[in-house]
């Protein structure tokens, strides 16, 4: 359990991706550094070869410790793969007999952690560093090979293989976390296009869905059902909420649009299609049903909302509603219209009720 913790802590895909890159880059090379020193010992290298790895792992090992604990993300990752790529490997280049050796093959993986750990500048800059040491490198390797030391045939077959075995562990390793992000990347990408979708077609406080999105799937309602005679409209609007609005204040307020709002989804199954059209003012499409039928929901979101909505222990909040049956060749704006109209007439006729 502690171990998991400790990953999800410090390789969390939440966190900054430039630095679990460059925490993942030096596990890489650490464990490539630990095999290059078993390689060292076991094919007898030159003492120099096995004294850099070694001495490689310990600072590989400080750096990774220090960035489990240092928040200054950018410059760690600079500092990290600087040291890694542009003094351990050169380095290393040197010690194991240059070409004679795999480290060309690390000198190609330092390529790959730069591009992936660093952004802007500092990647241009310790990029060419980089490439200028490999151009310098091949240069004294072919003008002066004798400052190198020499490796017996053998060994070095089985240096190069041993090497290339290890450089391709890394890249295998380095490209699967890469993978992993790219897949948690399209995750959060496609849970913030549901989320910003979910946001842009319903009102915050409500979750309702909001007047926009409302008009438009009644336009496709009235083009589908709008002949049939089973599509039926209602506006409510909460009586006297100025009042309790002015009485309790706002976030009281609020909380009489939300209960009323559960009371709305609690009603909207069997495609029945509910909205906040603005302020106090909601939406309820009712489909497939007779007039008689939807009636029957209006009176009873009517009914409930008497009943569970209660203030001051002994006041009830009430609506009143506005219904339409929708009739051939009316159009959407008339259709609102009148039930905007029939809302008044509730309203003017003692509230707490529904007019049609």
């Amino acid at each position: 359990m502690g171990l998991k913790r400790f990953i999800l802590k410090h390789f969390s895909f939440e966190r900054p991706l430039d630095k679990r890159i460059s925490l993942v880059m030096l596990c890489c090379a650490i464990i490539g550094n630990v095999l290059g020193a078993f390689e060292s010992f076991f094919i007898e290298l030159p003492l120099i070869a096995k004294i850099l790895p070694v001495s490689a792992v310990v600072i590989l090992s400080f750096l990774l410790i220090l960035g489990f604990k240092t928040e200054r993300t950018r410059v760690y990752n600079i500092i990290s793969i600087f040291i890694t790529t542009s003094i351990i490997f050169p380095l290393m280049f040197f010690a194991n007999g240059g070409f004679q050796s795999g480290m060309p093959f690390y000198l190609l993986v330092s390529s790959v952690f730069i591009v992936f750990g660093l952004r802007g500048i500092p990647r241009i800059i310790i990029l060419v560093i980089d490439v200028a040491e490999i151009i310098v490198l091949c240069f004294i390797y072919f003008h002066f090979p004798h400052i190198f030391p020499v490796i017996a045939p053998e060994v070095k077959v089985f240096d190069i293989s041993a090497s290339l075995i290890v450089a391709f562990f890394i890249m295998y390793s380095f490209g699967y976390f890469v993978r992993l992000q790219h897949e948690f990347d399209n995750r959060k990408i496609k849970e913030l296009s549901e989320l910003y979708k979910m946001q842009a077609n319903t009102d915050e406080l409500t979750t309702l869905y909001n007047r926009r999105y409302f008009k438009d799937f009644l336009k496709i309602a009235i083009s589908t059902l709008g002949d049939t005679g089973q599509l039926h409209l209602a506006m409510f609007d909460i009586d006297d909420f100025k009042v309790i609005n002015d009485k309790f204040g706002h976030l009281y307020g609020d909380e009489v649009l939300k209960k009323f709002a559960n009371i709305l989804i609690e009603e909207s199954h069997d495609n029945i299609f509910s909205c906040r059209y603005g302020g106090e003012e909601f939406l309820i499409l009712i489909p497939k049903k007779t007039s008689k039928e939807a009636l029957e929901v209006v009176e009873r979101i009517i009914q409930k909302t008497r009943e569970r909505i209660i203030y001051e222990e002994k006041h009830s909040v009430t609506v009143s509603a506005g219904f339409i049956t929708y009739k051939n060749n009316m159009s959407y704006e008339v259709l609102l219209q009148t039930v905007d109209a029939n809302l008044y007439k509730a309203k003017f006729s003692g509230k707490n009720r529904v007019a049609y």
